[in-house]
């Protein structure tokens, strides 16, 4: 599951917990825990067809798609086509922010510049942001992201380098709801405009090689 560049596209089952091909659907082909889609098209567009955002699109993932409280993974295949806004491809765990000492992830484009992708994790009250410039976010890019609960350690991967490697101050659990692809937790907000395809969702803390493989 990489760029486009003729690299594998396939994903490694080994450990995934979900899988959301979205060439066709927003259904999980590994643990069931189908999606529901909102105004979302199936498309041409990363390496086969892929699901598109149109700025008003989102799905919504069940909740409780995390079972180990300690340590998780994602990959997918993303491509931006518009850079006039922030947008958010991806939310998971995403909680209220007051009096919740829960971690969310959320990946935004263009947040500062049209060539940023920041990261969100909350540990607290307040969220730490991790961002990296210099990415081409109307190319097709593979973005992965791992974190452990257990070292306090996450690694974000974007195509298939590690571009920050970072410790946090350890949540007190895992508890994932508000599960979006293409928007903001409610759903009501920082709509993206693009594509994705291959959302992948491992119970572990992936390993450079098992995210690079």
């Amino acid at each position: 599951l990489h760029n486009n560049s003729g690299v594998n596209t396939e994903v490694d089952t080994t450990d995934l917990a979900h899988y959301y091909r979205l060439e066709s659907d927003a259904n999980d082909y590994v643990g069931m825990k189908h999606g529901t889609a909102t105004n979302v098209t199936y498309g041409a567009g990363i390496a086969g067809n892929g699901a598109i955002f149109n700025g008003s699109a989102h799905i919504l993932l069940p909740s409780e798609l995390i079972d180990n409280a300690n340590e998780y993974s994602f990959t997918f295949l993303t491509k931006a086509d518009d850079t006039n806004g922030v947008y958010v491809p991806m939310v998971l765990n995403n909680n209220t922010r007051t009096g919740i000492n829960h971690p969310f992830t959320r990946v935004l484009y263009n947040s500062g510049s049209a060539n940023r992708i920041s990261f969100q994790i909350q540990g607290g009250h307040s969220p730490t942001v991790f961002t990296e410039d210099g990415f081409d976010t109307t190319q097709i890019l593979h973005i992965g992201f791992s974190l452990s609960r257990l070292s306090s350690t996450l690694k974000i991967f974007i195509n298939g380098n590690v571009v920050v490697t970072s410790s946090f101050a350890s949540p007190v659990q895992i508890t994932p709801f508000n599960n979006v692809l293409g928007a903001n937790r409610a759903y009501n907000n920082a709509f993206y405009k693009g594509k994705n395809r291959g959302v992948g969702i491992w119970n572990k803390f992936l390993s450079d090689e098992e995210m690079l493989n």
